[in-house]
């Protein structure tokens, strides 16, 4: 866990003001400078760090291996 201004270490369904495309698809900006939209930021430290995906519930797809989450991509 890390302490960050927004006091925010994951992102949900419940996440107050999750922005979702209009074509359905869900960007999350990780870093640790606060980026000037804020609404999918997940604050990051300095440095390296883990990222974990958690699901509740997953559907078989999920546990099989036939679903892969999306790849991250690094942005400079």
């Amino acid at each position: 866990m890390y302490g960050n201004p927004l006091n925010r270490n994951s992102l949900g369904d419940r996440t107050e003001a999750l922005k979702i495309s209009d074509d359905g698809y869900l960007t999350v900006t990780i870093r640790h400078d606060e980026p000037k939209d804020k609404s999918n930021w997940l604050p990051a430290p300095k440095g390296p760090f883990y990222l974990v995906l958690r699901t509740y519930w997953p559907e078989q797809a999920a546990l099989d291996g036939a679903w892969t989450p999306p790849s991250v991509k690094r942005i400079r």
